[in-house]
């Protein structure tokens, strides 16, 4: 038995390498790979990934193309003719049939005919730029009762460089990072967050940012403030009562020191005599610092009396 499966063995590889040894003529898929893109230019369709093919080649060859039906044909770009269409981009075609001398050369086989499906192989590119673009962040943040942000979010760096087809970039306006959300703050914080890609062919670089901020504890403080009236009617004297009300805010304790008498006003608006046929007028904050956290007067109108 022995004796008989080793002759069977032995019988099957001369008839393997016989077979092997003859010409054979097969269709295939090629996979394709594009590379040297025209200087300066980006490609932004999809053209076909692969060619039906009618090949001729020896068993061995076969074989091997087989085992490495992943292997692709680089088909070079660089020497493209291109035209411009009036969307200003660039197109191009290429007959299909003009890979066979890469075809033959990258995997070592021969066409059997020219007849090369799709027989057209189409290219859409775009110049290829790079701007500056600002960073936007969408934050959600909370803080502990009596804490508040000191300050604006920082982030770093505010503006990056994007790398794309022209007429992608000319519609974005910012670069979007991933939302910064937290809950119950305390203290300063710093947090690196992932840039959103704006659409494909186009690259961020860098690709995340810092945002840190300042957290300080707030606390309210109030001020008694002169009313001031603002009219269009000419040969208006109005005296009003009371003459002064008072404003409670809120600002971050470091800010304290940055208040001043001029730092509010409030004020009444009379734009018409219609105004005056009221018994009262609504006091009204027309100017305070960008600090303040929130802000109220301790009266919501005032009465008046005109004077001749």
């Amino acid at each position: 038995m022995k004796v008989y499966f080793v002759c069977v063995l032995i019988a099957t590889f001369i008839w393997l390498m016989m077979k092997l040894s003859d010409g054979y003529s097969k269709e295939i898929e090629v996979p394709l790979k594009y590379v040297n893109a025209p200087k300066g230019m980006i490609l932004v369709n999809e053209p076909v990934s692969t060619l039906k093919v009618h090949v001729e080649s020896k068993g061995f060859q076969m074989v091997t193309i087989a085992l490495r039906n992943n292997k692709q044909v680089k088909v070079d770009l660089k020497n493209l003719s291109l035209r411009r269409t009036k969307y200003k981009r660039w197109v191009a075609s290429i007959a299909a049939k003009s890979f066979g001398a890469e075809i033959t050369n990258q995997l070592g086989v021969e066409l059997a005919s020219s007849d090369v499906q799709p027989d057209s192989v189409f290219f859409v590119f775009d110049s290829l730029i790079t701007k500056e673009i600002p960073v936007k962040i969408e934050s959600r943040v909370s803080y502990v009762e009596g804490n508040t942000l000191y300050g604006d979010l920082k982030v770093s760096p505010s503006k990056i460089l994007v790398t794309g087809p022209a007429l992608s970039l000319r519609s974005i306006k910012a670069i979007t990072a991933d939302s910064l959300v937290m809950e119950h703050v305390s203290e300063d914080f710093s947090q690196n967050l992932k840039l959103q890609s704006p659409g494909e062919f186009i690259e961020l670089n860098p690709r995340n940012v810092e945002v840190s901020a300042k957290v300080t504890k707030f606390s309210e403080f109030s001020k008694e403030i002169p009313l001031t009236i603002n009219t269009n009617v000419p040969n208006l004297k109005i005296r009003l009562f009371p003459a002064k009300v008072k404003i409670t805010y809120s600002i971050p304790i470091p800010e304290f020191d940055n208040i001043t008498d001029s730092s509010f006003q409030v004020m009444v608006v009379i734009d018409s005599l219609d105004i005056l046929k009221k018994s009262i007028l609504i006091p009204k904050i027309s100017k305070q610092p960008n600090f303040v956290r929130s802000s109220y007067l301790d009266v919501d109108k005032v009465e008046f009396i005109i004077l001749k």
